[in-house]
């Protein structure tokens, strides 16, 4: 029996992707906002 694994590159490229937009979206749409907002938004 053989367990087929993905090449560690792509554990890296999808760790870099995945935690690249769950930094990026909440600043984006922080950006956005007034100082104000931003911070009773949370």
């Amino acid at each position: 029996m053989t367990v087929a694994t993905r090449p560690p590159a792509g554990r890296g490229c999808a760790t870099l992707v995945i935690g690249g937009f769950a930094g990026l979206y909440p600043a984006v749409r922080a950006a956005r906002l007034s100082p104000t907002e931003a911070l009773t938004a949370v």
